[in-house]
């Protein structure tokens, strides 16, 4: 499973102007580390809660074989499917046709789901299960805008910019785990996202 940013929220949850009224020492030569600390507080929130919280679109690819339950979604919420192509083996690819391709949604999250149709022509089908490189274009996020998202979540995100700027320690390095403070992660925890399905 790979995935890729296509396209990255337009505004962050929070303005630097918001950032610097809480902070006491703060010059414009601080706004480029501020807007990097806010961009970087959103995406480990969105990780922690598994929530995209702002228009976003993303490449998703799956690689096969897999089974008529369909696919979990990585992120969510998804909105829109924008396009979905299988690669097979042999180097056949099909456009899964709108209609053929749908996100579902079940106990455990969203889902992509897909019938047979044209896949065994195309080569796709090994075996009654499906062979293939899967690629989908999604369209996310949980708020249109900065304001529609809620409160808590862009307080967070306020805070942790704000905790990461005035402690100045390392965020993180390589694939270490980001350390988010207690009291923060706590404020984000009921939007988790196995306490919404």
């Amino acid at each position: 499973m790979k995935m890729i940013l296509t396209k990255a929220p337009a505004l962050e949850p929070v303005s630097i102007a918001r950032i610097k009224a809480g902070l006491d020492t703060c010059t414009p030569r601080d706004d480029t580390l501020l807007s990097c600390l806010v961009t970087a507080a959103r995406v480990v929130l969105e990780a922690r809660t598994g929530l995209v919280f702002l228009p976003q679109t993303w490449t998703l690819h799956y690689d096969g074989p897999w089974d008529d339950a369909g696919l979990a979604l990585p992120i969510t919420p998804v909105r829109k499917l924008l396009s979905a192509t299988l690669h097979g083996a042999a180097g056949a690819s099909v456009t899964v046709k709108r209609g053929r391709i749908r996100l579902a949604a079940n106990g455990t999250g969203q889902r992509l789901v897909f019938d047979d149709v044209g896949l065994k022509e195309a080569g796709l089908m090994e075996a009654g299960r499906r062979a293939a490189v899967l690629e989908v274009d999604v369209a996310a996020g949980l708020a249109d805008r900065p304001s529609d998202l809620p409160a808590a979540l862009r307080q967070a995100v306020a805070d942790l910019a704000v905790h990461w700027f005035t402690s100045r320690q390392t965020v993180a390095f390589g694939d270490q785990a980001v350390a988010v403070p207690e009291a923060i992660a706590r404020s984000v925890a009921p939007f988790a996202t196995h306490t919404l399905h």
